[in-house]
């Protein structure tokens, strides 16, 4: 089958930080759709066609960086419908599925077809596992020339620049106090409703001030502070988010709840421009519904 990429990648926003990483990787040796690259190819063409086709199509092979919530986003569920439909008539062997969050997989997905390694693995063992994919359904790596290299790159390098020029000014810092109100109204919405289930009447919500903001319980709570030292810019400014062992109050004087854990974000923008956050050390990209998420539901966790 002659096909236009050797492998194409679906995943959430909270992982394109992953994506780039394999993505580049395989660049050197194999055609790659990925959307931050395949953008100004695909502009100003139809994205539901251009992805349907892709994954439906097009790609040699498709990886999906599964989590639940894949599927339910607006290009995931572009992609999944594609993948689905292609594999009632060419079966499943296109299709490498990587777990990220505990072995979990679409309910429709052979178990045979899911990989788990990566959690244990990592990186390495995960691009070993989409080249045996590659060569199993006829892919042949090629060296990648330096003027292709200089300007993969190259290009790279600008979309870089392009955003840290604006997250330095004014607009940058704007838009991430308009996400940290939305993470705020977030938690307040959801925490209203955890209220009413059996079992989560402890759980509150706490608007403590502008820039503090907690969701306690008496097993686990959780602060997200919301740090900026400049006016004008998001130089240094940080999401510091805090979970504790039981009730938390905010300025309490001693007989708090213990630290038990700690994680700093700086805000960022995701290859579709998205407000994201970036953990930092690892460079993880996270939306902030997604990060609002993972909180409530360790509380709900350790509650229930």
């Amino acid at each position: 089958m002659n096909s236009d990429y050797d492998v194409a990648f679906s995943y959430l926003a909270e992982d394109e930080a992953l994506a780039n990483t394999l993505s580049s990787r395989l660049r050197e040796r194999y055609s790659v759709f990925h959307f931050p690259e395949a953008q100004k190819e695909i502009a100003g063409r139809d994205g539901i066609e251009v992805f349907g086709r892709v994954f439906g199509r097009d790609a040699r092979v498709c990886v999906v960086l599964y989590r639940s919530t894949w599927g339910h986003t607006k290009w995931t569920r572009i992609e999944e419908t594609a993948i689905k439909e292609r594999a009632l008539e060419q079966g499943w062997e296109f299709l490498l599925v990587i777990s990220l969050d505990g072995g979990q997989s679409p309910v429709w997905l052979p178990k045979t077809k899911i990989w788990l390694g990566y959690e244990a693995y990592g990186a390495d063992a995960a691009i070993g596992a989409i080249d045996s994919k590659i060569a199993e359904a006829g892919g042949v790596p090629v060296t990648e020339s330096p003027g292709d290299k200089a300007r993969r790159i190259g290009e790279l390098s600008e979309r870089r620049q392009a955003r840290e020029v604006f997250l330095a000014c004014s607009r940058g810092l704007v838009l991430a106090g308009d996400e940290v109100r939305h993470l705020q109204t977030h938690l307040e919405r959801h925490v209203s409703e955890i209220v009413r289930a059996p079992g989560m009447a402890g759980v509150r919500f706490i608007g403590a001030t502008t820039s503090v903001t907690a969701v306690s319980s008496p097993a686990l709570s959780v602060s997200f502070g919301w740090h900026t030292p400049f006016q004008s810019s998001l130089h240094d400014a940080a999401l510091t988010v805090r979970y504790y062992d039981g009730l938390y109050l905010p300025q309490a004087y001693g007989g708090g709840p213990q630290l038990i854990e700690e994680h700093v974000y700086i805000f960022s923008l995701g290859s579709d421009d998205e407000p994201q956050w970036m953990q930092l050390h690892d460079s993880q990209l996270i939306s902030t519904v997604a990060l609002a998420n993972a909180a409530l539901h360790r509380i709900i966790d350790a509650l229930g």
